[in-house]
């Protein structure tokens, strides 16, 4: 009998998203006339208390070009790809072992078919260690915070932290992929030398990569002589039904010194619809929300952001009623509403940064539906981009990471809380897995998956007293 007799090979065509995937059996494909079909190997060391990613390679016939990725006439298509499911096991009598769970790696190129050719292929996977190790690099430490916490709600965002000045905005249509679209240019107001740099402004205490920094220059009396600002035309406009909220957040450091025109960021859309936090009246202007909707307008007084002080700021307008709002960071909230008969719904397609401002921008949000971005949302923003993580134990830093990384709180169940405390993150640029990595040594536990390829960390005290 073969060795392989009892083993069992299946994969699931469901996305990541489903909790309970189906599976199907592929077995009969993995049964090669030459050596051994499957080959597991495991994560743990025989030394050494770091358990590594576990393996899997798998001997398939790909005569029919089935298993080949982007064939459109494989009855396993469009669903056979990269980062699905798999799996194997052994049965023995009527139990079963588990012998690895993980996830498709992309092929080599040589293992692409040919058309007309008989062939076998070797497809890899590798367990969910694997996955964390070979997921995206983190954008920074409070943009993973945004990116995870804003939901569907979501629906543009604008990190402004490129040194090289690609203001590309993210739209989270899925939660794995940064789709890079409706860049920001520059307009420039005289000449554009030394006006602006991308990346060379302040960094926020709870973040890891420096924002955008805008500096005019000035005439005597401190209005504006040169500067530049940031624009964007959305090539998908957002919809604001009606009772949807449609919100405006970003992050700004200001140098007060500017007695001109100074609008941080504004929002604009059809209908004359306007949203924006300015300082308007010349030298002796004040700041005020403003807000302008089919005709109707407000302008709600406020206080000016803090000089040199990291401060979130966020503009709400609910539609049919005209609520606009400010939330400045911690502060109470400022509101008023809109004169006229605001529309029922609006549609908005233009983004301005930094016009006339003196200071760094950074981390420009957009959300819009029924009662998107709430105050909760607000104030643990506010509470990240000052901490940076910083206070979490071992293993509340590894299920956040887990989580920013795709997976869903349910699956993380075995991870111990852990008892060390853990610094401020710097998440830039690295791999899930590679933070994770930093937990499991601060707490000398262990990081590992079982045999349902979940999660698994051990803290110290299990490790030590078990």
């Amino acid at each position: 009998m073969s060795p392989w007799e009892n083993y069992r090979l299946e994969w699931s065509p469901d996305p990541l998203t489903v909790a309970i995937p189906s599976w199907q059996d592929i077995t009969a494909f993995a049964l090669a006339p030459f050596g051994a079909p499957i080959h597991p190997q495991t994560g743990i060391p025989l030394m050494g208390s770091g358990a590594q990613a576990a393996t899997m390679a798998v001997v398939l016939d790909n005569r029919d070009h089935r298993f080949t990725f982007g064939n459109a006439s494989s009855p396993l298509s469009p669903n056979w790809k990269p980062g699905r499911r798999i799996r194997c096991y052994e049965v023995i009598g009527n139990r079963r072992f588990d012998v690895f769970s993980g996830y498709i790696q992309p092929p080599e190129t040589d293992d692409w078919a040919e058309s007309g050719a008989d062939q076998y292929m070797t497809l890899t996977a590798v367990d969910r260690l694997g996955r964390l190790g070979t997921a995206r690099t983190m954008i920074s430490t409070l943009a993973e915070h945004i990116i995870y916490n804003g939901g569907s709600s979501l629906v543009a965002y604008w990190s402004l932290l490129d040194p090289v000045g690609s203001f590309g905005a993210a739209n989270f249509g899925t939660r794995e992929t940064l789709g890079q679209q409706n860049p920001l240019v520059g307009s420039f107001v005289g000449p554009p030398g030394g006006l602006y740099a991308p990346g060379a402004g302040s960094t926020l205490a709870g973040d890891d990569k420096q924002g955008t920094l805008f500096a005019p220059s000035l005439n005597a009396d401190g209005t504006l002589a040169n500067y530049i600002y940031l624009y964007g035309t959305l090539s998908s406009p957002i919809a604001q039904a009606s009772g949807d909220t449609i919100t405006l957040a970003y992050w700004a450091t200001m140098t007060d010194t500017v007695r001109d025109l100074v609008i941080p960021a504004e929002l604009i859309g059809h209908v004359s619809m306007q949203l924006m936090l300015d300082r308007s009246g010349g030298v002796s202007g004040t700041w005020a929300v403003d807000a302008f909707a089919n005709g109707g307008s407000v302008s709600i007084p406020a206080m000016a952001p803090a000089n040199q002080t990291q401060m979130l700021i966020a503009l709400r307008m609910t539609l049919p009623s005209g609520l606009v709002e400010l939330w400045r960071h911690t502060d109470p909230i400022v509101s008023g509403t809109t004169s006229g008969s605001p529309p029922s719904s609006a549609t908005w397609d233009q983004v301005w940064v930094g016009s006339g401002f003196n200071g760094t921008i950074s981390h420009v949000q957009i959300y819009v539906g029924p009662g998107a971005y709430t105050r909760s949302m607000h104030l643990a923003q506010a509470a990240a981009g000052y901490t940076g993580l910083y206070g979490q134990t071992t293993g509340q830093r590894i299920v956040t990471l887990a989580q920013y990384a795709g997976i869903p709180a349910a699956e993380l169940s075995n991870v111990d809380p852990g008892i060390a405390p853990m610094q401020k993150a710097t998440l830039t640029g690295q791999s899930p897995l590679a933070e994770m990595r930093v937990a499991e040594t601060t707490e000398q536990g262990r990081l590992r998956t079982n045999g349902q390829g979940l999660l698994v960390f051990d803290s110290r005290l299990r490790r030590y007293n078990s």
